[in-house]
């Protein structure tokens, strides 16, 4: 059985996903598909310049993915701030994203010939938490071409790093009709933070602490589906 997860850029899924893959929940013959792989940000890192900046954060995916041993799939799309997003609106959910649609069939196609080439019997998916512009585009596709396979993961360090009244309502809002699920084997939790340390352009200190923190409130990792069972 194999497994697409879809990730919106290099880290998402060392970030929300790391030990379900380490604690054997998730097949072993799993795809990781990086959609918006041209990025200009790198916060730890002294590059300025976009293709240098794509690269060092390719580099550090493939070590994680190596590591892991699952494939890794690449996208070339940009990025919102590449592509006009601004810092300042990038987290606005209520902005208007109609003007993106030629973007999202775009990507709908990539994923739709993927799913014809690797025939994935899941497919995990960003839920979309605090609104993220690329994270709610790859869930909107991600619907789009696989509505009957889908799960969806909270998206760290954002979940842990928000109060729990608004982490409250983005639940609330983003999870009609599904089904929570936890992955409660804790005793993979310090091997996925040395894994989530292989992204040194992104993670901080800080960003370790939110995901150890969510891990700790929920004890486990949470994700959903529609589908109430056990793992």
């Amino acid at each position: 059985m194999s497994t697409l997860i879809l990730e919106p850029h290099f880290d998402d899924t060392a970030y929300s996903m790391a030990g379900l893959l380490l604690s054997g929940v998730i097949s072993a013959d799993t795809t990781i598909v990086t959609i918006f792989s041209r990025s200009s940000f790198a916060p730890y890192s002294t590059l300025s310049d976009t293709e240098k900046i794509s690269a060092l954060r390719y580099t550090e995916h493939k070590h994680f993915c190596k590591k892991i041993s699952v494939r890794a799939h690449v996208l070339d799309y940009d990025e919102a701030l590449l592509r006009g997003w601004s810092v300042n609106n990038i987290f606005d959910h209520t902005c208007d994203i109609d003007h993106e649609k030629q973007l999202k069939q775009r990507i709908s196609s990539d994923l739709a010939m993927l799913n014809e080439s690797l025939r994935p019997a899941e497919v995990y998916s960003p839920l979309g938490i605090c609104g993220h512009i690329d994270h709610i585009l790859v869930r909107q596709c991600a619907e789009h071409v696989f509505p009957l396979k889908i799960k969806y993961y909270e998206e760290l360090p954002y979940a842990g790093e928000i109060r729990p009244e608004e982490y409250t309502r983005w639940i609330s809002k983003l999870t009609k009709d599904l089904y929570p699920q936890i992955n409660t084997d804790l005793s993979v939790l310090e091997q996925r933070l040395s894994l989530l340390r292989f992204y040194r352009s992104q993670v901080t200190e800080k960003d370790i602490t939110a995901v150890r923190n969510y891990m700790n409130m929920h004890q486990g990792e949470r994700f959903w589906s529609k589908t109430n069972m056990v793992i």
